[in-house]
């Protein structure tokens, strides 16, 4: 809690008409995401590192390893427009994308 309490990890979607961004879970999401056992499952306040742009890059590091062009493409394309989806719809901040980029080296390195 200190650690958000400091620093503000909250999605920008959250914060609603602060940065102009509608929070389109709360309001066109299925009625599940307020059910309290389902906020017990996930921290909703939790932006940082952004993880699908993670997922995306270590799907496109497998794409880009094949000798397909098409793949080394679409290995660009996907995590290119993850970053941008994640972004507009106000998931996360381009900053949340960059913290990104060590978690895939450490993962990578893990692995």
């Amino acid at each position: 809690m200190a650690v958000f309490a400091v620093f503000q990890l909250t999605p920008p979607r959250i914060m609603g008409g602060l940065l102009g961004f509608v929070d389109t879970l709360q309001l066109l999401g299925p009625s599940e995401y307020t059910v309290s056992m389902e906020l017990l499952a996930y921290n909703k306040y939790a932006a940082m590192p952004g993880m699908h742009f993670v997922w995306a890059i270590l799907v496109s590091i497998a794409w880009a390893s094949t000798p397909y062009v098409w793949a080394r493409m679409a290995a660009i394309l996907y995590q290119t427009l993850m970053a941008l989806a994640v972004v507009i719809t106000g998931n996360h901040y381009f900053l949340d994308v960059i913290a990104a980029l060590p978690v895939v080296m450490v993962s990578l390195y893990v692995y």
